[in-house]
């Protein structure tokens, strides 16, 4: 036959074995034992079973490791140490279930480790850990030869790591070890026997978690022991004993041993209720325990939000107490009422909240103040009244449109009145309030859209949107009424409404703060503020964009975008600025204005009134010493005309205020430059919602170079791969055979590695030997898809065709046999009776011998021809691949049956008609059966026929020597 030559080449060689890979799935995934261990793993269904051929196995997981809820992991034998090392850049969830019988599980993933409530661990010994193992360590472990070794082996722990390890789930084994960053229980059942949590900090709630073991905890800095409020307050405000936790040290294998802090602290979580307005319970135990002091209250080191908790304020709308509660007096039931305003007391040294709370990203809503109907008004109004020493962190704040109205001399703020000596505030939100006013006395009060007043704390990272009016008889600001020696970064302010100061004595009124003394402002921003106004009929009126008053302060990276109308009303002195109406400096002090920009849309006004009045573009009067640094202001060229009290410091240099104007034709040319500048100012990031409790995500965790695979074991494993022996039988098209569990693990562990979003980046960032097996890899991937494309589109159609085609053909001889007969019987006949010869049946039976005739021919002649393409792809991949992959089997075929037809005798002699017929069988008889193909022609094997697009290789550049790779086309 001929053959032309193959000008095209495919490539095949170990990694045809990819066509075994299962899917991922959310089971552990990319399973591979390691360092001298073997074993199998096998999936049947939502269950995964693993059997460790030695006491103690080593697994590494490409894919990671994790159980999804009505899923099962099962790790068989007994008496076994298995250790799990899960790569790739997902925690390892625990939803389901780990069933370990007797045996010791060990679980290790940087990432995180996750047992939710829905998951459970049945096990001798179970050991989670967020801190990675070198490959001597795991080696160790493998050389483990008694069962007794696994229950004190002992991994590492590295607090630098940030994984954290949580749990809610039940773990059932008689000894538990969890290492990371952060343990938290939250829940569930730990241990039978006993417990020991290793972290940089170490959280258990006492209440939801079942205890029944001794906790032995090394919290490198801290530890909290927490309780559920509501539990705590049923139990008479009492902490408990919680005597079966003990402080103690972890040594690991090596020797290597962690000190345990005493800082052991106790905190009450807040939103337990699992319904956000039933939450709202918790709040009022909270407030009643903290404000009449009950019990252990006071003593508690920390406060937690764990869920969303809702006020039912519902903009103060309708009925009190049946339409709408109120924030202070809150009722859960005619009689039981109580001021959730926490901190509230008139003895503020005694009753100020001087704690942790930590709103871990959770929600307070839905809340509306109105302290004007109270007997007993607090002085301290906000969310918290009055606080000292305390730290606020990671909280959302959203009142849904209600507001806060009091009418009594007091510090009012939207989230706290008062907060002096050393507060925190860092990652708040408030959002969508209502009015906040302030009307009570004659001369005094605070009032901030935050807070009232503060002095010497400190306010990072916080955000204020959509807030309705603010006004007071005194001091008021978008943000802070009063605010002395202390600290303010990274603010902005979005959509508040008019600020107004109406009194008989001093009034102060700022788009930030009524009065800065001594305090630091930085990256701070203001946009879509109403009018600023302040009236007064005694003392000085002070308005400003920013300050109403500024006393040697410091300011840096302001902006102010879209500020109303500024105004001052005084007969004894009215000072009205663009940023502050009244700047002052003291002594030896100074104040600095440092990149400040601020743009008026038009039509906007600065005004002072009265007898003795300052205006200014950017203060009103100045009497002071400091910088002027980098300070634009730009407003329409026909506002402001009035606004020259500080013109003398104009310029356009950095060391003066520079003065843009712009027109109708030209305005948005100027703002865009304006936000060029605005621009470079950093904005403060609000606290993200937490993720559900079954995934919680820890943003910070990112992954070195001890944390995943080595270079050298990638490249190992396809270097084993692509030495391997292999072949497909065409009898049995479903798998590629020759491959060995442990080939198959590597191959699996590659792609559930590779497959991860974002892994090859993490790999290649730790050095070019991991971008070498990362193309190594790819041509395996692509090459898989292209050998699979041949399989199917090639090779399984002509042995499916050849197959009908022998199953046809054996149908058609049997058929020829039969018709062969009924000749025969019927010529026999017709020389017997003469009388009986129809031409007409004679003809039609020796047709339908024809048509089976040529029919096998047919069938016969595709089979052969199939045989030869078969037979050249099999020559091909065994001779260009040395051997490394085969196609074997040959397709079946029959000998044909020869047409012996018998002779029609007409008067004694041969019928003419018939004897061309016998001629030609009996040449059939004499040889062997040669078949024309079309136009008489033996039929070629064109190239084009042949011809397979795409290659399909993995061939490394290291592997020269041992080159499996065949070179052909199909």
């Amino acid at each position: 036959m001929k053959t032309t030559k193959l000008t095209h080449h495919i490539i095949l060689s170990g990694i045809t074995v990819s066509l075994l890979f299962s899917p991922l799935m959310a089971l552990p995934s990319g399973g591979k034992f390691t360092h001298g261990t073997t074993g199998t793993i096998n999936i049947n269904g939502n269950t995964m079973n693993i059997n460790g051929h030695k006491v103690s196995s080593v697994i590494q997981w490409g894919g990671g490791f994790s159980i999804n809820q009505g899923e099962s992991v099962n790790f068989g034998g007994s008496n076994k140490n298995y250790l799990n090392i899960a790569h790739g850049t997902s925690k390892s969830t625990i939803a389901g279930l780990l069933n370990a019988n007797g045996n010791n599980v060990f679980l290790i993933n940087p990432n995180g480790v996750i047992i939710t409530k829905t998951g459970t661990i049945n096990a001798n010994r179970f050991v989670a850990s967020t801190s990675s193992m070198d490959s001597a360590a795991m080696q160790n472990f493998a050389n483990m030869n008694n069962f007794n070794d696994g229950l004190s082996f002992s991994p590492v722990f590295k607090p630098s790591k940030a994984g954290n390890v949580v749990n809610m789930g039940n773990i059932n084994a008689d000894k538990v070890l969890l290492i990371g960053n952060k343990v938290d229980i939250q829940g569930g059942k730990l241990g039978n026997s006993t417990t020991h949590l290793v972290g940089n900090n170490v959280y258990i709630d006492a209440d939801s978690a079942n205890l029944n073991s001794t906790i032995n905890v090394t919290a490198i800095q801290g530890g909290y022991i927490q309780r559920q409020m509501n539990k705590f307050a049923n139990d008479g405000y009492n902490f408990g004993n919680n005597t079966n936790i003990q402080n103690t040290n972890y040594t690991e294998t090596n020797g290597q041993t962690h000190i345990g802090s005493n800082n052991f602290k106790k905190a009450l979580t807040i939103g337990n209720m699992e319904n956000e307005k039933a939450n709202a319970t918790e709040w009022f135990y909270f407030a009643k325990g903290w404000n009449e002091d009950k019990g252990y209250t006071r003593n508690v080191d920390e406060f937690r939000l764990v869920g969303n908790v809702d006020f039912s304020g519902n903009k103060g709308q309708g009925v009190e107490g049946r339409d709408w509660q109120n924030y202070a007096n809150y009722c859960l039931s005619a009689g039981n009422c109580t001021n959730m305003i926490v901190g509230h007391n008139e003895n503020f040294y005694y009753g100020g909240f001087n704690k942790t709370f930590d709103g871990q990203g959770y929600t307070l809503k839905n809340i509306n103040i109105d302290t004007t109907s109270l007997s007993n008004k607090p002085r301290y109004v906000g969310i918290f009244g009055g606080v000292l020493g305390a730290t606020f962190k990671n909280i959302n704040v959203d009142y849904m449109g209600g507001g806060i109205k009091t009418n009594n001399y007091g510090h009012v703020g939207g989230f706290v009145g008062y907060a002096i000596s050393g507060s925190t505030f860092s990652n708040i939100s408030l959002n969508n309030i209502g009015d906040i006013s302030s009307s009570g006395g004659s001369n005094g009060g605070n009032v901030g859209g935050f807070t009232g007043y503060a002095e010497s704390a400190t306010f990072s990272n916080i955000s204020l949107n959509n807030i309705g009016d603010i006004s007071s008889s005194s001091f008021v600001g978008g943000f802070i009424g009063y605010v002395y020696e202390s600290t303010l970064t990274n603010i902005s302010l979005n959509n508040i409404g008019d600020i107004s100061s109406n009194s008989v004595g001093g009034s102060y009124a700022g788009g930030f703060t009524g009065y800065a003394v001594a305090a630091t402002f930085s990256n701070i921003s203001l946009n879509n503020i109403g009018n600023i106004s302040s009236s007064n009929s005694v003392g000085g009126s002070y308005a400003g964009g920013f300050t109403g008053h500024a006393e040697s302060a410091t300011f840096s990276n302001i902006s102010l975008n879209n500020i109303g109308n500024i105004s001052s009303v005084n007969d004894s002195g009215s000072f009205a600025g663009g940023f502050a109406g009244y700047i002052y400096t003291f002594g030896t002090s100074s104040l600095t204005f440092k990149n400040i920009y601020i743009f008026f849309n038009p039509n906007m006004s600065i005004s002072a009134s009265g007898n003795y009045i300052y205006a200014g573009k950017f203060f009103g009067k100045g009497d002071f010493t400091g910088t002027l640094d980098n300070i634009h202001i730009y407003h329409h060229t026909n506002d402001l005309a009035n606004a020259t009290y500080d013109q003398n410091y104009w310029g356009s240099s950095n060391d003066k205020i520079q003065i843009h104007t712009y027109n109708n034709s030209n305005q948005e040319s100027f703002y865009q430059d304006f936000l060029s500048k605005v621009n470079t100012i950093s904005r403060p990031t609000p606290p993200t919602n937490p993720s559900t409790p079954s995934n919680p995500t820890n943003p910070d965790v990112i992954l070195g170079s001890d944390d995943v695979i080595s270079a050298n074991d990638l490249n190992t494993w396809l270097r084993e791969i692509l030495a391997g022996n292999y072949w497909i039988d065409i009898n049995d098209l479903s798998s590629i055979k020759g491959i060995s569990e442990e080939l198959k693990q590597s191959i699996s562990f590659l792609e559930a590695l590779y497959g991860q979003e974002g892994m090859k980046e993490i790999l290649e960032g730790f050095g070019n030997d991991y971008k070498t097996n990362y193309r190594n890899y790819q041509r395996f991937a692509t090459n898989k898809a292209n050998l699979l494309a041949f399989i199917n589109d090639k090779l399984k159609p002509l042995v499916k065709q050849s197959n009908k085609a022998f199953i046809d053909l054996k149908t058609a001889q049997e058929q020829l046999k039969t018709a062969i007969a009924k000749y025969n019987d019927y010529v026999k006949k017709v020389n017997e009776n003469p009388s009986l010869k129809n031409d007409a049946t004679l003809n039609s039976l020796k047709a339908e011998v024809d048509r089976l005739n040529n029919l096998s021919k047919e069938l016969f002649a595709s089979i052969n021809n199939n045989q030869v393409l078969l037979q050249t792809w099999q020559n091909k991949t065994s001779n260009d691949s040395n051997n490394h992959f085969k196609i074997i089997g040959e397709f079946k075929n029959l000998a044909l049956l020869t047409p012996n037809l018998d002779e029609v005798i007409v008067n004694g002699n041969e019928n003419e008609d018939y004897k061309k017929v016998s001629r030609q069988v009996a040449n059939a008889q004499k040889q062997t059966p040669t078949f024309e193909y079309e136009e008489n022609e033996k039929e070629e094997v064109e190239e084009t026929a042949l011809m397979q697009k795409g290659k399909i290789c993995i061939v490394s550049d290291n592997f020269k020597t041992m080159n499996p790779c065949v070179t052909g086309s199909f």
